[in-house]
This record gives structure tokens, sequence and C-alpha cells, in this order.
């Protein structure tokens, strides 16, 4: 009988082990669980459309004496791309022989340079019937009585050329006489034969680089970092990140982690990892890579007014390669630099890495401290023996990649405030340079 007992016992711990365990892993949550910690993966923007977010790195108004440089702190600038965008996004028309329009005797009226490339073809809004190119450069070309888009990528491998119509000819040429009318500051394009340091050494140039005739004048601004709903990006990047560990630093930011991926959350940056993703390869198109920096930037925090895109390249080798996306903010038409960059790296398997650091310029953004700007020759100088104190005895040519003035971020107490610089990229290797003393700045010291 005792036995009996036994076994009925034993069969019946059996059953609720199997019961309690199929519960475990079908049954339903409690619904206090379901209520507070299971979360629906959200989004912080919803993507804009390619042609809202995508701009000219710049543009060159051609000029007696030099150009005019314009970017996304110029209204002509913002109209002047509008128009054009919306011819790069109509059927082909008839087109005189291409010589008689890219003839050096035609007057270049304008050119757009951008950087990353603009993608052609069905997949994107612009010149679908050119798939598959690139475009870096679209020169307004007026020839006769005509304005004409000359469209080139960097080889000049490809070429469309097309005529506008009237009615953006005439707007063009109206926001054209605009800029004439006002004073502004003349740019040069550099040379190679324009400068040779100190020891002796010459630049190669493998991009159009455009710097101010004379000094400028530059301020000092005063910035607010970006106000971010902690809770809100939380949710982006974790289905339910109250499963997650938290490890909160001694200065007050908070790390997030549930075993594969990590978040880390301070109050002027975001900084995201997903290691285990990195071993894959990319089957996307450049124009799909395009589109998927938008979706990234855009589900995790938002593509904020005078945040543009500035370079789309591959990165890694073999099994390991993704796509790595770099957007920079802009202040008074100048670049910020910050210790953190804002950037994304991704591949077929999803997101790689994520961070986020950004600035806006306050509402009075202006301070009292004045300062004229060291010379293009001088800043150029001052880097160019920054490199070689850094590599010494390296005597390969110099590829002078980037230069144009801009602001670091820095701080002081809790106010942060853009310190005028003049940045100077030569063969992979950065410096920015106070842009009055030439002093370097420590890029640790940046916000």
């Amino acid at each position: 009988m005792v036995e009996k007992i036994k076994s009925i016992i034993l069969i019946i711990l059996v059953f609720s082990s199997l019961f309690l365990t199929y519960q475990l892993w079908y049954g339903q949550q409690p619904a206090e669980l379901i209520a507070e910690d299971v979360y629906e993966r959200i989004i912080v923007e919803k993507p804009r459309p390619l042609e809202e977010v995508f701009y000219p790195a710049y543009a060159t108004v051609t000029v007696e004496g030099g150009y005019y440089l314009l970017n996304e702190a110029d209204q002509e600038f913002a109209k002047i791309w509008s128009h054009i965008n919306q011819s790069l996004q109509l059927p082909l028309n008839d087109l005189p022989d291409e010589s008689d329009v890219i003839s050096d005797e035609n007057v270049t009226l304008l050119t757009l340079y951008f950087r990353p490339g603009l993608p052609t073809g069905a997949e994107v809004p612009w010149l679908k019937d050119y798939p598959g190119n690139i475009v870096y450069e679209i020169k307004l070309k007026q020839h006769n009585s005509e304005i004409f888009l000359v469209a080139e990528n960097s080889a000049e491998e490809f070429r469309h050329i097309s005529v506008v119509s009237d009615r953006t000819k005439n707007l063009l040429l109206e926001i054209l006489a605009n800029i004439y009318e006002n004073d502004r500051d003349l740019y040069f394009l550099l040379r190679e034969d324009m400068f040779y340091s100190s020891s002796g050494r010459g630049l190669n140039l493998p991009v159009p680089l455009f710097l101010p005739l004379k000094p400028a004048v530059m301020t000092k601004i005063v910035l607010v970092n970006e106000d971010t709903d902690r809770d809100i990006l939380l949710k982006t990047f974790f289905v339910d990140y109250n499963l997650a560990r938290v490890i909160e630093e001694k200065d007050g930011g908070l790390i997030y982690t549930d075993g594969e991926k990590g978040l880390r959350l301070t109050s002027e940056s975001l900084e995201y990892s997903n290691p285990r993703l990195e071993e894959s390869r990319v089957t996307f198109t450049y124009a799909d890579a395009l589109k998927n920096s938008n979706n990234l930037i855009s589900y995790h925090g938002g593509w904020p007014e005078g945040l543009q895109l500035e370079s789309l390249t591959s990165t890694g080798w073999v099994n390991a390669v993704s796509y790595l996306a770099q957007w920079r903010m802009f202040a008074n038409g100048y670049p910020l630099y910050t210790l953190i960059p804002t950037k994304v790296i991704f591949n077929d398997r999803g997101l790689v890495h994520y961070s986020r650091s950004l600035y806006f310029p306050a509402d009075s953004n202006v301070s009292n401290d004045e300062i004229i700007t060291a010379e293009w020759s001088e800043a150029l100088e001052a880097a160019v023996k920054i490199y070689e104190q850094d590599l010494p005895g390296l005597r390969t040519s110099l590829r002078l990649e980037a230069m144009h003035l801009a602001y670091a971020v820095n701080a002081s107490g809790t106010d942060y405030y853009g310190e005028p610089v003049w940045y100077v990229q030569i063969s992979g290797k950065s410096y920015l340079l106070k842009a009055d003393t030439l002093t370097r700045v420590n890029e640790e010291a940046l916000k």
C-alpha cells in the first residue's frame, strides 16, 4: 500500500513538473509583467524621404576673382538645391551636342559638390534612367540662352547633361543675381603648386579644396547638447530593457547590457555596440546603404535640422565587411567637431555600432570673443610640421584630404561652447588647430 502511494505521488510530481515547464515556455505571462516590463520596439522618428534629408556638401558660385562658398547656413543654398533636386527627378529631354555644353568657353555659373556621392537609378529619386552611377559634382553651365545641368562622377567616366526648364532657369538666375548683389568672403581653388612646406614637401590634392582668400572673422559660440529621452532610446535598442543588466559609472553614465549587445548613455552622448553581428558581409547596393543609414539614425534619435551626412563608405575585410555612415552637425555654416562622432556601422545582419553626440547653437549663441583667423598657408604649414613630428622619418608624399574652418566643442563648467579652429586632414591624420594661434587642440579634451 505504501509503495502504491509513493508511486502515485511520484507520478503527480512528474506531471506537475511537465505542466510547469510547459507554462514556463509557452504559457501566458502574468498581467503585471505584460503591463510594465514588455515593450514593443519603437522608433524615435519616422524616416523622411531621401530627397528631404540628403544635401550637397557645399556649392561654389563663380564670381570675378574667385568663388563664393555656399552651404546649409545659406538660404540660397537650400533654394538652389530644391530646384536642381526637382530637375533631376524629371524625365530626360532632347540635348544638344555634349561638347558644345561642356566647352570651357561656356561659363560655369555654379557647382554643387556631393560628399558622399549622389546615387542614381530607379531605387532613388534622381536620374532614374542612369542606374548604378554615383554623382560627385553637378555644374550649372550657360550655353547660348539655355542653362544646363552637367552631372559627373569623380573620374568623369559618367556624364549626364540636361537642359533646365525656362521656369527653373529664371528662378535659378534670380537666386544667383541676389547672391552677386551681396558682399561675401571670396574663396579660391587650391592648386598643388600653391604650397610647399618649409621642409620642401609638396602636397597631392585628391579632392577639390576651396579656401578663404583672406583671414576670416569668427566668434566663439555658445552651444547646448541634445536633450534625449533615455527611456525612448532604450526601447529602440532593447525590446525589454528591464531584462538588461545596468551598470552605473562614476560620472553618472549608465551601461545597459543583455550579454550580447550593450548601450552606454551619458548626458552628452550614447554608444551602442553588438559585436556578435560583426562577422558578416554587405550584399546591398550603395543606394540601399544610403536608405539604411537614413532609417537607422531616424529610428535611434532622429535626423535634426543642421545635421548632414558627411561620409558613407565600406569598412572591414573578408567576412567582416560593413558600411560606415558618419554625420556632422553645422552651426553658422561651420562644422562642429566632438569627442564622440555621430556614426553608424551596419551590414546584412543589422546594426553593429552606433554613437551619437550632438550640440546645437543656443538661442543667444554668439559671445563677444571675436578672433581673426590665421591665413590658410600658415595653418597648413603648422599642420604639416605636426604631421612630421608625429611621424618622423616618413618621407612619402602628403595628401591634403580636407581643410576648412570649423568649431571644436569644449566645455567650461556646465556650459558648452564652440571654439574656432582650422581642421586639416593630411594622409589620413586629422588635426585641429586654434584658428588664430594655430595651437594644437587636444582631441581628448573635446566634448
